[in-house]
């Protein structure tokens, strides 16, 4: 009998001993394990001048952060397969959202060329006398298995504030190859098509200039509502005196 319980109390430590072996074995494989760190990338600006005798465009002029397209509206980089099928990176990722990084790079090159008076992409207590908004419909890597390319959409609109007429209106697309896999030639590609934006941009708004009146136009200030018509003064009314006698 002592046997047999030796026998037992010998299957159950080797038990253990292989539990503990595989426990071990496991926690040195998650341990072991090291995530790929993560590749913040950014969009490269490029000085940008003006037209030669391009007149500037008097006023202040702030530009709005672009809206996106909410696929494109992530900080992992897109890569597409086809018109129906995209990923996201999770290693390659954006430093600042690519609709922030296109506003703030189209800003930078409207004050570099001098267009308007004053340029700002920022928020702030001077009314803008022109706004310049749009929209970034694409901006992505396309993989078509041995043949990548880089690729970029988007729209922009220049805004009078006082009366909110359009008075410029903007649109780019295209596609440039890129090394299949990489991601920072990737980024580089669509750099050099953002200088051709705001290249194409400023040479289009310098020729917008030359129509534009040299001062912008003042605005009314509203006038105050006229006061309204005083009461009329109430006529006396004769109340006959009673006769007490």
């Amino acid at each position: 009998m002592s046997k047999t319980i030796r026998s037992a109390r010998g299957a159950r430590g080797l038990g253990m001993t292989v539990l503990l072996a595989a426990h071990v074995a496991g926690s040195t494989g998650c341990f072991g394990a090291r995530s790929l760190p993560k590749t913040h990338l950014e969009l490269h600006g490029e000085y940008v001048s003006r037209p030669e005798n391009a007149p500037t465009i008097s006023g202040f002029c702030r530009v709005e952060g672009l809206s996106a397209e909410s696929a494109y509206d992530k900080f992992q980089v897109v890569v597409r397969r086809s018109p129906y099928e995209l990923s996201y990176s999770d290693r390659h990722v954006w430093a600042v959202k690519p609709s922030q990084q296109v506003s703030e790079k189209v800003a930078r090159a409207l004050a570099d060329a001098k267009v308007f008076s004053s340029v700002s992409n920022e928020l702030g207590d001077q009314r803008p006398t022109y706004t310049l908004a749009g929209q970034l419909q694409s901006i992505e890597l396309y993989d078509s298995g041995d043949v990548w390319f880089a690729h970029l959409s988007l729209s922009l609109r220049l805004v009078r504030f006082a009366d909110g007429q359009r008075l410029w209106r903007f649109s780019y697309e295209h596609r440039k190859p890129i090394e299949p896999g990489n991601f920072g030639h990737g980024v580089r590609a669509l750099s050099e098509m953002l200088a051709e934006v705001n290249t194409m941009a400023v040479k289009e708004l310098a020729e917008l200039a030359q129509t534009l009146p040299s001062e912008p136009p003042k605005e009314e200030p509203d006038m105050p509502d006229e006061p309204p018509p005083a009461p009329k003064a109430q006529e006396p009314v004769d109340i006959p005196e009673k006769n007490l006698d």
